[in-house]
């Protein structure tokens, strides 16, 4: 579930941020499918690519791995908390 959650915070992120998927998945280099099986929890990004989602989406370092690691309640009030102070593009 914890993966999940990570994966629907990053596509509300990327989705604020007028990113499609593909978009998204060139800049990281990966394919599309990758950050599609991130983003419904099929698959969890390593550290090097949660730093590298957090430099390009610009969302606080550590916050998708803090999500990541913490339990489902506390990560659903902490991505609201982040969704709501990100600026609408």
């Amino acid at each position: 579930m914890k993966t999940l959650q990570v994966g629907k915070t990053l596509a509300d992120i990327r989705r604020r941020r007028n990113l499609t998927q593909a978009a998204l998945a060139k800049r990281l280099d990966v394919s599309p499918v990758t950050v599609s099986n991130y983003e419904r929890g099929f698959r969890d990004p390593d550290a090097a690519m949660l730093t590298t989602l957090e430099r390009i989406l610009g969302v606080n370092p550590y916050v998708l791995a803090w999500l990541q690691a913490s339990p489902r309640i506390t990560a659903r009030l902490l991505a609201k908390k982040m969704l709501d102070e990100l600026p609408q593009t």
